[in-house]
């Protein structure tokens, strides 16, 4: 099975002063049930210069076939993961690895290549109605994000693949690069959605 690293939550445990990586465990299975072997990535602290290659020595040793930027934590709230994250992209996109972001994902992908972010409302805990661009399909997501852009808001080397109804930007790939960004989480599905696997599988080219 080919290696997808995916990046994991934070959550802080102040009883014991522990910080903790996390991952839905319904994203494992949803990968496993697409035919790829999760693998989580560990979040580095950035403490000394030798903190800073850890991630990159990590992921040369792992050397996945893609890397998933899983949701949870808004982008700001833990300055570690985010620096994690940004620095991910730059070593996926040296060597040609396929990146997906999914919700927050999305937001620090399109962050990277100088996109922005506002607040949205009626997209947290619902589900609704997006369309794709090129085949005019379209099919119902969940949604749970506060955070998202609009085709403004987008970094002028990302493309917009689908839309919300309120013409949110729910799904973008980059112009020269194997990165793409969804906002809705396909792990989340009582059911794993089939679009949704033909969408991850086609992505990481299974």
């Amino acid at each position: 099975m080919k290696i997808i690293a995916v990046s994991q939550r934070v959550q802080k445990i102040e009883k014991y002063n522990e910080f903790r990586d996390q991952i839905d465990n319904r994203l494992n299975i949803f990968l496993v049930k697409a035919g790829f072997l999760p693998v989580p990535i560990p979040n580095f602290k950035k403490r000394n210069k030798s903190d800073q290659l850890s991630l990159v020595n990590w992921l040369k040793k792992i050397n996945p076939f893609g890397i998933i930027l899983s949701g949870g934590d808004d982008i700001g709230v833990y300055k570690f993961r985010d620096s994690n994250e940004m620095r991910i992209i730059k070593w996926s996109l040296s060597k040609k690895i396929t990146v997906l972001g999914i919700c927050r994902g999305m937001q620090v992908i399109n962050k990277y290549f100088g996109g922005t972010k506002v607040k949205i409302k009626n997209h947290a805990g619902t589900r609704h109605k997006i369309k794709m661009n090129k085949s005019n399909v379209t099919r119902i997501v969940n949604s749970y994000h506060n955070w998202g852009f609009y085709s403004k808001h987008i970094a002028k080397n990302l493309e917009v693949q689908a839309l919300a109804s309120d013409l949110t930007v729910e799904y973008f790939k980059s112009k020269k690069n194997s990165i793409y960004g969804i906002m809705w989480h396909p792990e989340r599905e009582k059911n794993f959605n089939r679009e949704d696997l033909f969408l991850v599988r086609q992505i990481f080219q299974k």
